[in-house]
């Protein structure tokens, strides 16, 4: 019984360990399915949020460009150097988008609305602005503050059809910081890049992972995780989005490049990837304490199954002895009055001797074709022979039946009162 009983607790204690197991198992395994479901859904948003950047972008690049085509229609036919023309630059100046607000003829000579005077002829915007076109530069040196970088914003001045000089704003780098003012919340910037790749926003706050003027200078100082820098500059080129992983350090980030939609700008929106871990890591740790919960809730369970198990063993066993005892006391008695009892299966006319003496007729524990092999055996006399058939062929219809048999053996004549009951 202890035997059994220590087979029983190995056995329990398999399934406890194995259903540690497999509860810490579907743990890491959802915390790393988690993990990459988040990811996932941050990129779909980072991607939202690069496309309604780029949309507010461009609108304010249209409205800047509208305010410097007004404002070249309302000087057409004045002199550059009216009072006029100054108080509209100044007051554009002051009530746009721009730092600095300046006209030029066809030569290139120019004035700004601070009155600084210089020659932009070579200056790209100002080539493309006197052939017709709407220009906006990539991020260029100032002219008339050393050291300074900004982006010229250009439309053409016509008279008669004909471009006769330009009018172009001017935005600090700095400025633009401000004008494109991060809508998207805390966790998420963005930063636009002009068509070489240089910064036209720096937006700086906790997060920002921006140490050069460039964007490909800041990424050869990082170790691309997911994605690569070649396919980046490919879907730069060929006007495609998509995101990528990188780690500079042990700061680590997720981001999602688009085209702005305007000339070759692209914008750039990224989270640092500490808030979906943060949030991955809440989750898990009431994931983590619902499994330790409900490991508490299975132990109580299995101690409840043993001390059940145990109590009915001990039930058991104390029945068992109250049993054999039982059986021993009934079978003294049987001996001691002569007796013998036996099962007897009437299907299979199997009989079995349980308790008594020894006896001629029933001389085997078990014994088969039950009333045949008995009657084989030529011990009962031949006027009795029916009457012993008779009492086992009955039985199935009867519940108790008695009959008295007459047994020659080693010539010695003995009697026999054999009582059979049924039992279902």
């Amino acid at each position: 019984m202890d035997k059994g009983h220590s087979k029983k607790i190995r056995v329990l204690l398999f399934f406890a360990l194995f259903f540690f197991l497999l509860m810490f198992y579907a743990f890491f395994k959802f915390e790393r399915t988690f993990l990459s479901m988040e990811t996932h859904q941050k990129q779909e948003e980072l991607g939202k949020t690069a496309k309604i950047k780029a949309e507010t972008i461009q609108k304010k690049y249209a409205n800047m460009v509208a305010s410097l085509q007004a404002f070249a229609e309302n000087i057409r036919g004045l002199s550059a150097d009216s009072e006029q023309v100054g108080r509209q630059m100044t007051l554009l100046a002051k009530v746009g988008y721009f730092n600095y607000v300046g006209i030029s003829d066809r030569q290139g000579n120019a004035m700004d609305s601070d009155q600084h005077k210089t020659n932009i002829q070579e200056r790209e915007y100002f080539q493309e602005a006197i052939s017709g076109k709407i220009s906006i530069s990539d991020v260029i040196d100032s002219q008339v503050n050393e050291g300074e970088e900004v982006q010229v914003l250009a439309v053409p001045i016509w008279r008669d059809s004909l471009p006769q000089g330009i009018v172009f704003g001017i935005v600090n780098v700095g400025t633009m910081d401000k004008l494109m003012e991060n809508e998207t919340g805390s966790d998420i910037y963005t930063q636009i890049v002009d068509s070489k790749g240089n910064y036209v926003t720096r937006f700086q706050n906790k997060d920002t992972l921006v140490g050069n003027k460039n964007v490909w200078d800041d990424f050869a100082e990082y170790e691309i995780l997911e994605g690569s820098l070649e396919k980046i500059k490919s879907d730069m080129s060929n006007q495609k989005s998509d995101s990528f992983r990188f780690r500079k350090g042990e700061e680590e980030r997720i981001s999602f490049y688009t085209p702005l939609g305007l000339k070759e700008y692209y914008v750039f929106s990224t989270i640092n990837s500490k808030y979906i871990k943060t949030w991955a890591r809440k989750i898990n740790e009431e994931v983590c304490f619902m499994i330790l919960e409900m490991g508490a809730a299975f132990l109580l369970l299995l101690a409840g199954l043993y001390w059940f198990n145990k109590k009915v063993q001990e039930e058991l066993q104390t029945s068992h002895t109250e049993a054999v005892s039982s059986e021993e006391i009934m079978r003294i008695a049987i001996q001691q009055s002569r007796q013998i009892v036996f099962e007897y299966d009437i299907q299979t006319k199997r009989l079995w001797k349980k308790a008594g003496i020894e006896n001629c007729l029933f001389s085997k524990s078990v014994m088969n074709r039950v009333p045949e092999s008995v009657l084989e055996k030529n011990l009962i006399m031949d006027d009795l022979v029916n009457d012993f058939r008779e009492i086992f062929e009955r039985i199935s219809e009867e519940d108790v039946l008695e009959k008295v048999i007459k047994v020659k053996e080693k010539n010695r004549i003995q009697w026999f009162k054999i009582i059979i009951k049924k039992y279902f």
